[in-house]
């Protein structure tokens, strides 16, 4: 769709046939539910909003441990039978891996088209979510591990902080795999599995209510065998 101002990807021009006229609401004319609190509002797709954010830098690469603004849009949802899901085969919830040996991450997906991951030092967060011609987010998954206290830790993990971070992406004819090349010391740990856009950003649904897209397990680090989907 180029509308009325030229190519949509060029033009400095905002079409009026996009503009969302639901961003002009803020929510509190409706049924509000306790805890709830009005929207930010714009009547222009928000198109000037990192000027609203003093000092903030806005633009690419976004890959910056300082406070910065996206002014890139989210982009296209799929459909609800088109969401997206994700389960690790290994390492298994409250299983063990032996110490210091290679093994053999897998996962599950299910709704993406996981073939899709740009340069993430120029192209973080640079680009809007995409769906592919049969309507699937197209994109990749990302598995982290990292170090907990005790299996049942309550204390909040430092996001700063992890022992394995690997993207994982090609086509999915099965379980997407990745070598732990040196496997891990002895300790417990907590597996996550994220599904982001092919720009690195977390994947978004069509409705608020739905499955989780991502998985987490639990497992330890031990000298022992038991349960343990080693290499070699």
């Amino acid at each position: 769709m180029s509308g009325s101002i030229g190519d949509p990807l060029t033009t400095l021009q905002l079409e009026p046939s996009v503009i969302a006229t639901g961003f002009m609401n803020n929510g509190l004319n409706a049924s509000v539910l306790p805890g709830q609190v009005a929207s930010l509002t714009s009547s222009n797709n928000y198109i000037n909003f990192c000027l609203t954010i003093p000092g903030a830098s806005f633009r690419a690469p976004f890959n910056s441990s300082q406070v910065s603004c996206n002014p890139a849009p989210m982009g296209v949802l799929p459909s609800i039978d088109d969401m997206l899901g994700c389960k690790f085969i290994v390492p298994q919830n409250m299983g063990n891996i032996r110490t210091s040996s290679a093994f053999v991450i897998q996962v599950a997906i299910t709704g993406i088209n996981s073939s899709f991951r740009t340069q993430p030092i120029n192209n973080y967060l640079a680009a809007p979510q995409h769906l592919d011609n049969n309507g699937r987010v197209q994109g990749h998954l990302v598995v982290v591990i990292e170090a907990i206290d005790s299996i049942d830790s309550t204390v909040p993990t430092d996001p700063k902080k992890f022992a394995f971070f690997t993207a994982m992406s090609g086509p999915a004819n099965g379980p997407l795999m990745a070598v732990v090349n040196n496997g891990l010391p002895a300790g417990v740990y907590r597996a996550a599995a994220l599904m982001q856009t092919a720009n690195h950003a977390p994947v978004l649904s069509p409705i608020e209510q739905h499955g989780a897209s991502t998985d987490h397990v639990y497992f330890t680090v031990s000298e022992y065998d038991f349960n343990s989907p080693c290499i070699g």
